[in-house]
């Protein structure tokens, strides 16, 4: 289902941009976050990467990209809860 047409600079017609190009980040955010919940470390972070690569600029994949490495850093506690305790402001 084409959801709209995206002008390209020196194109003379439009490009459609299809729903499942647009639904792609999403699936892997959910995909990174269930992994995480999950304490599956590497699926996580490479789902949160690919994320990135969609959009360089998504604060909550690189946030917890950074998350896992200081996760995997410490080591994961066994009766592990998904809650992030901030020790700073």
């Amino acid at each position: 289902m084409l959801i709209k047409a995206v002008p390209v600079k020196q194109i003379r017609r439009k490009i459609p941009l299809h729903r499942a190009e647009r639904r792609a980040p999403a699936q892997r955010y959910e995909r990174g976050l269930k992994a995480y919940r999950a304490r599956h470390v590497d699926d996580a972070v490479g789902a949160f990467a690919v994320c990135l690569k969609f959009n360089p600029e998504d604060g909550p994949s690189r946030l917890f990209i950074q998350r896992l490495e200081k996760l995997e850093g410490q080591g994961l506690a066994a009766p592990w809860d998904d809650v992030w305790t901030m020790a700073e402001k």
